[in-house]
Order: C-alpha cells, then sequence, then structure tokens
C-alpha cells in the first residue's frame, strides 16, 4: 500500500466526500463545455495543492486528449467508427474529474478517516464496511499482480505460459487478498456495536469552507446559469 500523500492544504475527509458528491453530480448536469473546463481546473489545482502531481497532470492531458479526439478525429471519421467511440468520447472527458476527486479523498486519508466520514454521513454500515475493504482491496491486488509479473520476467517464461502462470496466480492471490482483508477488519472489531473513537481526525479549516462554497456556487450556476 502506498502512504498517504502530503501536500500544502489539508481538507476534513467528510468535506472530500462532499466534494466528490457534487462533482459527480455537476459534471453529468451541465452541458457546458466552459463549465466542464473549470470544474477539471478547480480539481487539479485543489489536487496540486494536495500533493497529488503527476495524477493531476495526466488527469489534464487525458481530458485535452479526449476533447481533441472529440472536436478533430471524430468529425472526419466514418459514421461506424463515430457511432461506436462516439459515446465514449463524449462521456469519458467528464469522469475525468470525478476520478480526480475520488483520488484526493484515497490518497490523502487513511480508510478509518474515511469511514470516520461516511459515518457521520449516516451511510449504511454494510456500505462503509464494502467501500472501506474495497479501497484497501485493488491496491493491495494491483502490487500482488506487479509482483507476479516481475516474477514471471525473472524466470524468462514467454508466450501462453506467461499468461497461464499470470491468471492462476493473480486468481489465488486474489482470493487470499480478499480472505486476509476480512480477517483483518473483523479483529479491528468493525462488527462490534460499541461507539468508536477515532484519534487523528482531521478538523475543520479554512480550505473546507472555501471547497464547500465553490460547491454551492457550482449548483447555483448550473441551475441559474450565473457564469460559463
Amino acid at each position: 500500500m502506498e502512504g498517504i500523500v502530503r501536500g500544502i492544504i489539508k481538507l476534513n475527509p467528510l468535506t472530500e466526500i462532499i466534494f466528490l458528491i457534487s462533482v459527480s453530480i455537476i459534471s453529468f448536469a451541465n452541458n457546458s463545455l466552459k463549465l466542464d473546463v473549470f470544474i477539471l481546473l478547480m480539481v487539479a489545482i485543489i489536487a496540486l495543492f494536495m500533493g497529488l502531481v503527476k495524477i493531476s497532470l495526466k488527469a489534464l492531458s487525458m481530458f485535452v486528449l479526449l476533447q481533441g479526439l472529440k472536436y478533430f478525429v471524430l468529425p472526419i471519421l466514418p459514421d461506424v467508427i463515430s457511432a461506436h467511440f462516439g459515446l465514449l468520447v463524449i462521456h469519458a472527458p467528464k469522469l475525468i474529474p470525478i476520478f480526480l476527486v475520488g483520488q484526493i479523498l484515497v490518497k490523502t486519508n487513511p480508510i478509518r478517516n474515511i469511514m470516520y466520514a461516511l459515518k457521520m454521513m449516516h451511510f449504511p454500515k454494510s456500505l462503509i464496511i464494502s467501500l472501506a475493504i474495497g479501497i484497501r482491496y485493488f491496491p493491495s491486488l494491483r502490487e500482488e499482480k506487479i509482483l507476479i509479473s516481475d516474477a514471471i520476467k525473472i524466470r524468462g517464461v514467454t508466450g501462453f505460459k506467461k499468461i497461464q502462470l499470470g491468471l492462476i496466480s493473480l486468481i489465488v492471490t486474489a482470493s487470499n487478498t480478499a480472505d486476509e482483508l476480512a480477517q483483518a477488519i473483523t479483529v479491528r472489531g468493525i462488527e462490534n456495536p460499541a461507539r468508536k473513537t477515532f484519534m487523528d481526525n482531521a478538523g475543520f479549516n479554512i480550505w473546507d469552507l472555501i471547497i464547500i462554497l465553490l460547491c454551492i456556487l457550482m449548483f447555483f450556476n448550473v441551475k441559474f446559469k450565473l457564469f460559463l
């Protein structure tokens, strides 16, 4: 697992969840390219200040690439090809800022803080536990995949046997990782109905207020077309 990213600013995980929900709704509630660009730039700048430099640059590059395909490549392609790839190119850019806010939430907070924030928002306990396991599961599985790939390369395995060994090892590892995470979360008393305390839960600061005000402003803009 990668460590928690530290940047110039720090947001409360509750604010980040509100930010994620707001960006998800606003991205698909508007049809303005200018507002899409504004949302992405805003999220990218926040991510930069929070220490996610590489991810922000990748998100911006992907957005520019997809918009270039949408406005310059698709119009000159045959209708058959445009019909198959048009939907992906049109909607994928709207997912980029949502993905970026999700990365901010996951990479700048311990899982226990995210669980606490979800609990404060009265999310169902079953959903909170599922999200907590998922956040830990997929990064762990990705690391195991890299290790398996390196081991296969060192042994000089090629061709179909490389795919066979990789898939079998990954399936076994995925099963073992799921069992280990389930045991770990059970040992930590996730099912204990007693009230839990959180030692390092972040407090609210001026940056949290700014983000919440930005969310409100974006909602008003979608509703009343104040700008962009």
